[in-house]
Parts: structure tokens; sequence; C-alpha cells
């Protein structure tokens, strides 16, 4: 199969932009933001639970293969033994098929994030014309022959199985997309197409503009090289398109940094959504005499603290302090006097 050319690549990049300019507008901001976000540092303030384990799940690579057991056969050549746990005599082991890592990304996304997107993309994907586009089937692996059966799960998304059919069908074809989409993404057409907009401040926009652009240019890649390779009846074309893209724009989306400006606008969404007043309690470790109240780290050395710190200095060098703050909403005219804790004076 080999890698595409640069110069096949280079063909691509004036359709897939055109067609990236048709999804764009299409995609809903929530779920576009859902990807938006795949790159973002993990939120220290996540309470665990399912929401915290959704993340999480979004985040990490996929698992490895569970190792099935299956009935060995009569006669005829074995498959090859996998190494793990030991199975019961008269069978072997057998690892399954692997996913690509676009189904597999695809897969540990939320299901009603893939839906939405599916029904908000399927008509106009089916309307889309590739035939100005390069041919890239060669670079995909031959469809299976012979007679073979299919299982799946009735609550499983078309998307979800209309891409890994294709994954199954034409080995190397998901993988594909996403290379492509890669290459894509450097070339000037297309990455100026990727740049959130400068009136993007808020976090909710910057996330849902950084994961929109992406999946517009992997659903432009997708149908352009699933267009070539003739699916067959049982494979819904649209589904298996909007499937690839959202599985591959998964994995782009976390390999390229936030957009500038992100971290600034999360600091500020973090500090409008504060509930006050709030009381908290807990430890601090002090180090040379000093710990600090401030959404950052400390520096070593502080010649006049930014707005907002608060650099506290104790009577002790180095050890965890127990500590207590209350936050108001509004200025206190007589606060509280500030009780000693454990004999340890703080200035």
């Amino acid at each position: 199969m080999g890698e595409v050319p640069g110069m096949v690549v280079a063909r691509l990049a004036a359709p897939v932009a055109s067609a990236m300019r048709v999804v764009m507008g299409l995609i809903p901001a929530i779920p576009a933001a859902v990807l938006g976000r795949l790159a973002s540092p993990p939120d220290p303030g996540l309470i665990p639970g399912p929401a915290a384990g959704v993340v999480e799940r979004m985040r990490r690579p996929a698992a490895a293969r569970r190792v099935q057991a299956m009935p060995a056969p009569s006669g005829g050549p074995r498959s090859k033994p996998v190494a793990g746990a030991p199975v019961p005599a008269g069978y072997v082991a057998v690892r399954t098929p692997v996913d690509s890592a676009a189904v597999d990304a695809l897969g540990a996304l939320p299901p009603l994030v893939v839906e939405r997107l599916l029904g908000a993309l399927e008509v106009t994907v089916a309307g889309l014309e590739y035939s100005d586009v390069p041919d890239l089937s060669t670079y995909v692996g031959d469809p299976p022959v012979g007679r073979f059966s299919f299982v799946e799960a009735s609550h499983q998304s078309e998307a979800v199985k209309a891409s890994s059919l294709v994954d199954r069908l034409y080995p190397g074809a998901v993988d594909l997309v996403t290379s492509v989409s890669r290459r894509l993404a450097a070339d000037g057409v297309v990455s100026e197409l990727l740049a959130v907009r400068p009136d993007a401040v808020d976090e909710p926009t910057i996330a849902a503009g950084h994961g929109r652009a992406y999946l517009a240019l992997t659903v432009a890649t997708a149908g352009a090289v699933l267009s070539k390779l003739r699916l067959p009846p049982l494979v819904d074309e649209p589904a298996a398109v909007v499937g690839v893209a959202v599985g591959a724009a998964a994995v782009l989306l976390r390999e390229v940094p936030m957009p500038a400006g992100y971290a600034a606008a999360v600091l500020a969404k973090v500090r409008a959504e504060y509930v006050l007043p709030r009381h908290t309690a807990g430890s601090v470790m002090v180090s040379r005499h000093r710990f600090g109240l401030t959404e950052g780290v400390v520096p070593d050395v502080v010649t006049s603290p930014p707005t907002g710190w608060h650099l506290l200095w104790t009577v002790v060098s180095r050890r965890h302090l127990p500590v207590q703050s209350q936050v108001y909403e509004h200025a206190v005219s007589e606060p509280e006097p500030a009780r000693p804790v454990q004999g340890i004076a703080v200035q």
C-alpha cells in the first residue's frame, strides 16, 4: 500500500477545504466542544464520579483487546497461540482483531455526542460530490473474500457500526483518513480554516470552534477516501463517513495543542462559576516560612505578587499547616478575627 505521495495530498487540499466550508456551519456547538476539549489539561477541581469517569475515559488510550478462548479445530492449520491466561483443554487462545485508533476513539466518546453529530451531518454528507478528488483506494487493503458473518449489538450507534465495518472490510482505510487529515492540516489552504475565530474569547466558544474545525476536516477527508471504495450495501456510507470522521478528529484533537487564549478562557470560566459564600478547610505545605493563596505556582522569588495573590508568612519554615478559609460574596465590615491553629501564628 505505502504512503500517499505529497503531490497527491496537495491535490486533495482544495476540494477538502471546499467541503469543510459546507459542513462546518452544521456542526452543533455542544458536541463540538466535547471534541475540542480532548487535549485540555485535566480539571483539578473535577469531583470523582460519573462525569469524571467519562472525561478520563475519553482521555486515555484504548485498552488492550481481550484474548478469547475459541474451540480448537479438529484438523488443518491451527491459529498461533497467544500468551495470556490459561485456557481450557481443547481450546486455543486467539486474539480478536484490533480496531484502528480512530474506531477506538469513536467508541470511547459519549454515545449521545456521536448520535448528535451523525444526525446533524448525515444528510449533507450524502450529497457531497468528490468527483474531482484523487482515488486513494490503492492505498487501502483488499476486502476479505469468502463467506463471513457479523455480530452487532442492537443498541449500537449506526456511526460506530458502519465505521467498524469499514475498518474490517477495508484494512487501513480508517487509518488512512486519520493520516491524510493530519497531513492536510499543515496545508495552507486547510490550516487557515482550522484557526479559531479571533472573536471567540469564552471557553465554550473556543472549545467548540476548535472541535468543529478539525471535525470538518476529517469529515471532508473521510468522504474523499470512502467515496472511492465502492462500499457494499450493508454499510451505511453517510454513517460510515461521519463515524470515521468523528474518530479521526478525536485522535487528532488529542495531538494538537489547545488554541491560544484557551487557558485564560478556562480561568475566567472558573472564576465566573465560583459559588459564594464559600468555606473550605484543609492543609497546605509551608516552604521558606510561606505559602500562597493563588491560582498558579508560587515562584521562588516574589517581588510584587500579582493581583489576586495572597502570600502568607508563618513562624515555621517547612511543614504541613492546617488552614481554614471563608470567602464572602461581598466585603465584610467586621470580619471575624483569625484564630490560631495549634499555636502557629500566621502573619
